[in-house]
């Protein structure tokens, strides 16, 4: 079978991750292929599922064309090849080839998107600098990478990029996995005895860990925010006055939004809301959504008020402390006035008992 092109690393080496060109794949003839084990969603797991994932990043950069507008433009047979180069090297289930060459796909427009930003918008100004593709990234074709340049450099593609960078500067939930992912997270929490099996874990509990750093801190107040709601709403449905049903669980209510189609937050890649049972039966999801948010503005307007009277109770708390202290402060002047008086009386009646005792003095020596 054909191998696929190689990439190939020029110049110094900084110190950063380097370019992933997996050579004991990418140039081993050995015949025996990894098996790569699946977890009880159905995503690939364990050291395989890594080495499988980089290895399906190296084809996705070095095969496919970046001229290409879209994945769903790539034609098919080049699909079917990409698969096959897959097959050679990995025992991977058949049933998850549309969701491993979906990820292909991701790992192609994640690569595209690099491009853009290193090594075309910066020097768009500079179009000897756009002449040739990048030399770390000499396996490029030269009429492959004018093609790309000239589709980046449009008005349109430029509108288009402004306003993703604006969307996702509004996303502050982020989380802080590395490549392991959410599924990496899950299988350790398995190994680590925290759970006994993937299916019973609470996405809930992934996505917060998954926004925590290694002090279990927070990575911003936002996410803090939604983390305390979670732990709330969990408590909630323990006590039983809350219940959720289908897709509309602890972590749906608590981020207040619908689940995108086709993808399960808090869970990773490859489950689904029909592969995954505890989200597998959306119930009449606007309505659903709805009355989720009525319940929880009810909670949120009821939290409010209680504040509130809490607010207007310590302030007539304060208010009280404030009249008790001037209160104070009046009686320790007034005592400190009639210590003084006390002391000037006394002085007035050393005076006269001085101004007198002359007087009954010479009286009684008269006598």
């Amino acid at each position: 079978m054909e191998s696929p092109p190689m990439e190939v690393e020029t110049g110094k080496k900084k110190k950063v991750r380097g370019l992933t060109t997996l050579p004991h794949l990418t140039k081993n003839s050995n015949p025996l292929r990894r098996v790569v084990k699946y977890n009880e969603k159905g995503q690939p797991v364990g050291p395989m599922s890594t080495q499988l994932f980089s290895y399906m990043g190296v084809l996705a950069r070095t095969m496919v064309p970046l001229s290409y507008e879209h994945w769903r433009k790539v034609p098919n047979a080049l699909k079917e090849k990409l698969w096959s180069f897959l097959e050679v090297k990995f025992v991977i289930e058949s049933k998850s080839k549309k969701k491993l060459m979906g990820s292909v796909g991701m790992k192609w427009r994640t690569f595209k998107s690099y491009l853009t930003r290193t090594y075309i918008i910066p020097f768009k100004d500079q179009p000897e600098l756009l002449k040739h593709p990048p030399p770390k990234y000499s396996f490029i074709d030269q009429e492959d990478w004018d093609l790309f340049v000239q589709s980046r450099l449009t008005e349109q593609f430029q509108n288009f990029s402004n306003s993703q960078i604006e969307r996702r500067s509004k996303h502050k939930l982020v989380h802080r996995l590395s490549r392991k992912g959410y599924v990496g997270l899950a299988d350790e929490m398995k190994k680590n005895g925290h759970i006994s099996s993937i299916e019973e874990v609470d996405r809930s509990l992934l996505w917060k860990m998954a926004r925590q750093n290694n002090k279990g801190e927070y990575v911003n107040e936002a996410v803090k925010e939604k983390a305390e709601k979670i732990d709330e709403l969990k408590k909630q449905v323990e006590e039983g006055s809350l219940v959720g049903e289908g897709n509309f669980d602890i972590l749906t209510m608590a981020l207040g939004t619908e689940e995108h189609p086709g993808r399960v937050r808090g869970l990773g890649h490859f489950v689904t809301e029909s592969t995954d049972l505890n989200v597998s039966k959306p119930i009449n999801s606007k309505e659903q959504l709805r009355i989720m948010k009525s319940q929880l503005q009810e909670e949120k307007d009821r939290r409010e008020k209680a504040e509130e009277e809490l607010n207007e109770e310590r302030r007539k708390r304060e208010e009280l402390e404030v009249e008790l202290r001037s209160t104070q402060s009046k009686l320790e002047r007034t005592i400190e006035k009639l210590e003084t008086m006390d002391s000037t009386v006394q002085w007035l009646r050393s005076q006269f008992e001085s101004f007198i005792q002359p007087s009954q003095d010479k009286s009684n020596g008269s006598n």
